[in-house]
């Protein structure tokens, strides 16, 4: 019995370190090393290499151009796309993400939900010439884009600290928040006006402003974003605020929530 629970314990193991880094491909800009995913997940480069064989024999993952990278495949996409279909929210945000789409015809509109580390992006509304960095079915930072942000300041206070704690903070660009100190004075900010913003720290050069999105009970599990080039954005600034909270909460009283006063 006791040789049973301890291979039962190890088959666990190897599950649990199988889905780390899958899920550390899946967030990467970039390919990853052995090296580097042994690294970052903690787990020996043997055991790191025989995963990643196992995923590429199995279509999750491809080796990336750079001999010894490896990246995450179409397989992963289509999974994505599945769970994305089965959605209801794309359904009921499309008239309110729609608003600001034909409004805004410089930006690209973005749909996030809420996804462990992560914000999982269910819509990009984007016609021929605008941005197409960011797809759906990507999984963004919680710490570097706005929609992120946007989703982890109305997180309980514990939930925040647990995330801040929680080790080094991947670094996007120059102008990413990585401090635990920098990122709660932003998250405050981001609480206070309602709204988060992300000046070229998760892409160069793009501006972005993302909008938190209420379920039934009040919790944000979601965010809407408008993203462009700075000019773009300051140009619209005021009236972008305004459009964006004022479709934000447009969506969250139609899923459930209900203002309370004060």
């Amino acid at each position: 019995m006791k040789k049973e629970n301890m291979s039962e314990g190890n088959s666990i193991q190897s599950v649990e370190r199988a889905m780390q880094i899958l899920e550390l491909l899946c967030m990467a800009n970039e390919p990853l090393s052995v090296i580097e995913i042994s690294q970052k997940v903690g787990v020996n480069r043997t055991t790191v290499y025989g995963i990643l064989n196992t995923f590429v024999k199995m279509n999750y993952a491809e080796r990336g151009k750079a001999r010894g990278k490896f990246v995450d495949s179409y397989k992963v996409f289509m999974l994505g796309s599945a769970y994305q279909r089965k959605l209801a929210l794309p359904r009921q945000a499309a008239v309110y993400l729609n608003n600001l789409f034909y409004k805004y015809q410089n930006a690209s509109v973005r749909l996030a939900m809420k996804y462990g580390p992560g914000a999982y992006v269910i819509v990009d509304a984007k016609e021929a010439g605008r941005s197409a960095i960011i797809r759906a079915g990507e999984i963004i930072p919680l710490h570097a884009a706005a929609m992120g942000k946007a989703i982890l300041a109305f997180q309980p206070e514990e939930e925040i600290e647990l995330f801040l704690s929680g080790g080094p903070l991947c670094r996007y660009t120059s102008t990413t928040l990585t401090a635990p100190e920098q990122l709660r004075e932003e998250l405050a900010k981001t609480r206070t006006r309602g709204y988060a913003t992300d000046d070229g720290e998760y892409l160069d050069n793009t501006f972005c402003m993302a909008f938190p999105v209420r379920n039934s009970s009040g919790q944000v599990f979601a965010a809407m974003s408008v993203s462009s080039n700075k000019n773009n954005i300051v140009d619209n600034l005021s009236e972008l605020i305004l459009d964006g909270l004022e479709n934000s909460k447009a969506l969250s009283k139609e899923l459930g929530w209900r203002v309370t006063p004060g």
